[in-house]
């Protein structure tokens, strides 16, 4: 039977496929954006365990330390919560430093930390079977050590005030003050009475020594260091000797320029009824040389200078160093002229009236070293005529005039010194002249005094 669609009922079938088509559509937009969930309120935040927000984070927290004494490895752990780093973060509250530096030896109120740590030292002790003081001290002070060194500069921490042990240990850096700090504090755990030793900021000629701090023992052996007196309340002296936590050389200033400072000795209640620190053999050498740096001697008594004396000696010897004015002369005959001018260096001078600035010397002098002459390598061979002088001359720019001051050289010989040192020379303006013939030579000037030092004047 024939199935007849008038255009009436086509209509309506259109309409109706359409219908379906958006009804489809939107079921599939409807499922991909969440279904019946968007209906649903949102789900609240699971808490923490402890019921607070998570914590923020910071230098607090577990802490593991490794470091080698005797070429042995030790290791200790200690937990800093978030709490007691945030009261020691920003220093002790109303004290003024140096006077106060022992506030911060903090053994008591930081949570048990620096007692947890002594007695994992006293763990080490006992297992390494330690009776000397020599290791006992030398352990703590391998620890210290074994903490990362820097400025305040380099570090950015505030140079009003150290660090206490926990913040030292918590952000694993310091700088001489917080290293001789926290291996007071350890020490103190141990039982040793233990002082700060503050050394102020001196000018050593042309170069700033920066201030530092070293950890003070009770100790009457001065092979090695020197040794202070402490007074307490003009009845009770102990002496006391420093004991480097940290090795201030490697920011460019040796031990034996701090032993030439007479540095504060900073104490806590504790130092005058703590133990003394006794060499291995339990004898002192009983010299008690307190700030005396001059040895010589003095009508039939001989000091034999000790190991810290002979290096502070070489310390404060003369230096001296490159000015950066070099040239080279390699010719068969040749006239050569330098004008130089060596001034005097602006400098600060301390007095008991303030300060003040004065000009302060700078002594020259001339290297010179003959080259390539009789070796294998050589393009001259020496002959009678090889020769090489210099002179130097006084020169007047207002007259313009010179005054030779010296004639020296080289001159064609067998064995004659190729290398020599010529001077010193004061400062001013001077005129030097070079004479070459069959020859070649390396010339320099270098300046008297100790080199100069980064402008940073805060504690090292």
């Amino acid at each position: 039977m024939a199935f007849k669609l008038d255009k009436n009922a086509f209509k309506w079938i259109m309409i109706a496929m359409v219908a379906i088509f958006v009804v489809m559509a939107g079921l599939l937009v409807f499922h991909f954006a969440g279904g019946l969930s968007l209906f649903q309120p949102e789900p609240t935040p699971t808490p923490s365990p402890d019921g607070t927000p998570a914590e923020e984070t910071g230098p607090w927290g577990q802490k593991s330390f490794s470091w080698q004494y005797n070429g042995i490895t030790h290791a200790a752990n200690v937990y800093i919560t978030k709490d007691i780093y945030k009261k020691y973060q920003y220093g002790i509250s109303g004290t003024i430093c140096p006077e106060d530096l022992p506030d911060y030896i903090v053994t008591y109120g930081d949570g048990g930390v620096v007692s947890d740590l002594a007695g994992q030292m006293k763990n080490i002790i006992l297992r390494q079977g330690y009776t000397s003081d020599a290791d006992i001290v030398g352990l703590v002070l391998a620890f210290s050590e074994s903490i990362t060194y820097q400025t305040d500069s380099e570090t950015g921490h505030s140079s009003a005030y150290p660090r206490t042990p926990v913040v030292t240990l918590a952000e694993q850096t310091g700088d001489s003050a917080d290293h001789a700090i926290l291996a007071a504090a350890v020490l103190e755990e141990l039982g040793y009475g233990c002082a700060l030793l503050y050394y102020p900021s001196t000018y050593d000629r042309l170069s700033l020594i920066p201030d530092a701090t070293a950890l003070g023992l009770i100790s009457d052996d001065d092979s090695s260091r020197p040794v202070y007196t402490a007074v307490l309340e003009n009845i009770t002296t102990f002496s006391v000797a420093p004991f480097w936590a940290v090795d201030t050389n490697s920011q460019g200033f040796p031990t034996a320029a701090y032993n030439g400072i007479t540095p504060q000795i900073l104490t806590s209640e504790s130092f005058w009824t703590g133990k003394h620190y006794t060499p291995t053999d339990g004898e002192y050498p009983g010299l008690n040389i307190t700030s005396t740096l001059l040895i010589k001697d003095s009508n039939n008594l001989t000091f034999t200078p000790r190991n810290w004396q002979k290096d502070v000696a070489d310390y404060y010897a003369d230096s001296w160093y490159k000015t950066g004015i070099s040239w080279s002369m390699n010719d068969k005959w040749q006239l050569y002229q330098q004008f130089v001018k060596v001034a005097d260096v602006p400098t600060t001078l301390y007095t008991p009236w303030g300060t003040a600035v004065h000009n302060a010397t700078v002594p020259w002098r001339m290297v010179y070293e003959i080259t390539g002459m009789d070796d294998d390598h050589s393009d001259k061979e020496m002959t009678p005529y090889s020769d090489v002088r210099i002179a130097v001359y006084s020169y007047n720019e207002k007259t313009d005039s010179a005054e030779l001051i010296k004639v020296f050289g080289w001159q064609g010989l067998y064995g004659a010194d190729k290398y020599r040192m010529v001077g010193p020379f004061s400062p001013g303006n001077y005129a030097i002249a070079v004479f070459v013939r069959n020859a070649g030579v390396d010339i320099s000037l270098e300046y008297h005094g100790k080199s100069g030092t980064p402008s940073y004047t805060g504690g090292i």
